[in-house]
C-alpha cells in the first residue's frame, strides 16, 4: 500500500493508494460549491502535480472539468490551467473557484453582501425572476421560495458591472438552494 507522502512515481499497477481523511486537512482550496455531489478528490491531482519541477509553468488540461478540482490545484501549483465542461453549473462552479480575486472585488463581495443584508427583511422579489419551473412548488415550500426569490433579486440588483461578483453571489445562492429544497440530502 502507498501513502500520500510517498512519490507517485513508485506507484505500481493495481497497488492502493491510502489518502489521508479530507476532513483531517487545515486548509484546502476548494471552499465553493461545497455541495457540487460529483468533486473528484483534491488529494489526486495535489499527488500527481507535486511529482513535477516546480520552477516550469505546466500547460494543464482537463478535459472533463467538472467543479475543477484539478484546475484549482494546478493554479496552485502556479501552472495555467484549461478545461472543458458541458455542465453550466459545475462550469460556474469552476471560473469562481479558478477566479483569482483581487482586493477591490473582495472589497466589492462585502460591499454588495452587506448591502443584501440590509435590505433583505424588506426587499419585494421580482416575480419575473422566478424559474420557470413546472411542479416547482413540490421542491419549495412558499416561504422558501419566497426567501430565495429575494436573494436573487437583491443579487442582480446589487451585484453592479462585474460578472466575476455575480458568478460568485449565484455559486453561494446554489448552494443555499439545495439546503432550503425539499430534496433528500443524498439525491442529485
Amino acid at each position: 500500500m502507498m501513502t500520500f507522502k510517498q512519490s507517485i512515481k513508485k506507484l505500481s499497477w493495481g497497488q492502493t493508494i491510502e489518502l489521508p481523511s479530507l476532513r483531517s486537512l487545515r486548509s484546502t482550496t476548494h471552499i465553493i460549491g461545497g455541495r457540487y455531489p460529483c468533486r473528484s478528490i483534491a488529494l489526486i491531482p495535489r499527488m500527481i502535480l507535486s511529482e513535477f519541477d516546480n520552477t516550469k509553468q505546466l500547460n494543464i488540461l482537463d478535459p472533463f472539468m467538472g467543479s475543477g478540482t484539478t484546475a484549482i490545484e494546478a493554479t496552485s501549483f502556479g501552472h495555467s490551467t484549461y478545461g472543458l465542461e458541458v455542465d453550466p453549473f459545475a462550469k460556474l462552479i469552476s471560473e469562481v473557484s479558478i477566479h483569482g480575486f483581487n482586493k477591490k472585488e473582495l472589497q466589492q463581495i462585502i460591499l454588495v453582501n452587506e448591502r443584501i443584508v440590509k435590505s433583505f427583511l424588506n426587499h419585494i422579489p421580482d416575480h419575473s425572476l422566478a424559474p420557470k419551473t413546472k411542479n416547482i412548488e413540490y421542491w419549495f415550500d412558499e416561504d422558501n421560495f419566497y426567501e430565495l426569490l429575494k436573494l436573487k433579486s437583491l443579487i442582480l440588483q446589487e451585484y453592479g458591472s462585474n460578472i466575476n461578483i455575480k458568478r460568485f453571489f449565484f455559486v453561494i445562492l446554489s448552494d443555499i438552494i439545495r439546503a432550503a429544497s425539499k430534496a433528500e440530502r443524498q439525491s442529485l
